[in-house]
């Protein structure tokens, strides 16, 4: 967590972080030991508190809402002239995949525009079309087609255009030659 404050050693400031380490030392998923560093000029402060969790799994973001909701308002929050701003590993990916969700449906919208398309009153007139295209695809384009290609293609499915050999090469581990004995699982 990020903090903005004209002097961060000012005592309203002071209190308003010793508050903070008091509420989050009681809070649900959020651990100890909570260090708080300030810059230089002593106008940022950070304070890190470690969330339960992985980092990335409910227990987490469970954490991460409590922190945003419960901690931050009431303490560094409420002091006047300050900033916070909840950060971090936890916070980062979250705060991204919220802003996608919210803004995906203006994305489909202007790329819809941009391939022309133009509403005639509603979703059911192509839905149809829609999933027919889906299970021709689905179905024979890849359970029928590629397959055959790649079949009659053999090894030119792998082919490289010299323009490309820059690409790291990657190689699998080799099939057993005849000399090499093939183990069996073991049954107990």
């Amino acid at each position: 967590m990020d903090g903005e404050a004209a002097n961060v050693n000012a005592p309203a400031v002071q209190a308003a972080i010793a508050d903070l380490n008091g509420v989050a030392a009681k809070t649900e998923g959020l651990g100890q030991p909570i260090t708080v560093e300030s810059n230089p000029r002593k106008t940022l402060a950070t304070a890190e508190i470690p969330l339960a969790g992985d980092g990335t799994d409910g227990v987490s973001e469970a954490a991460l809402a409590r922190l945003r909701d419960d901690v931050v308002p009431p303490t560094i929050g409420r002091t006047a002239g300050t900033k916070a701003n909840v950060t971090g590993m936890t916070a980062g990916p979250k705060d991204f995949n919220d802003t996608m969700k919210s803004h995906l449906p203006l994305v489909f919208g202007f790329m819809l525009g941009l391939l022309g398309f133009h509403s005639i009153g509603g979703i059911t007139s192509w839905l149809p079309l829609l999933l027919f295209v889906i299970l021709i695809d689905a179905t024979i384009v890849r359970a029928v087609l590629l397959p055959a290609t790649m079949k009659l293609l053999g090894e030119w499915n792998w082919y490289l255009p010299s323009g490309l050999k820059w690409l790291p090469a990657v190689r699998h581990e080799s099939a057993p030659t005849r000399d090499e004995p093939v183990r069996e699982p073991v049954r107990a």
